[in-house]
């Protein structure tokens, strides 16, 4: 069964992930101009960097370029939700999940392995 595309060819995840990142840069916005904090940006040199020491740090090693590239873009994406949070809630109020093991896991994989069920 083929996935459901919107109008002009996307599919409902991309138009879906399109959506989140709208949103997400309107409450920024919003959050910096009421606060005046901004999140933190971290290049791509140091992302690959951190990706590269959670690797050895946790022997993870993956079948081939392309997994390894699937799996730094869901790292990458916890390291950027963590320090949102920092932003938010303080340095002391976060979870430093990206020192963690499942750092590289999907939402849908943390979903399973935490509460024990699977997406369709």
């Amino acid at each position: 069964m083929g996935e459901w595309l919107a109008k002009d060819s996307r599919s409902c995840r991309e138009e879906s992930e399109e959506e989140d990142r709208r949103l997400f840069a309107e409450w920024k916005a919003e959050w910096e101009a009421q606060h005046g904090k901004k999140f933190r940006e971290r290049s791509e040199k140091e992302t690959r960097f951190l990706f590269a020491a959670w690797m050895a740090e946790h022997g993870k090693k993956y079948k081939d370029a392309g997994e390894e590239m699937r799996r730094y873009a869901f790292f990458k994406d916890t390291l950027r939700r963590m320090d949102q949070y920092e932003a938010v809630l303080g340095r002391k109020s976060v979870i430093f999940v990206y020192n963690g093991p499942f750092s590289d896991l999907s939402h849908q994989e943390w979903g399973a392995m935490a509460c024990g069920y699977t997406s369709l």
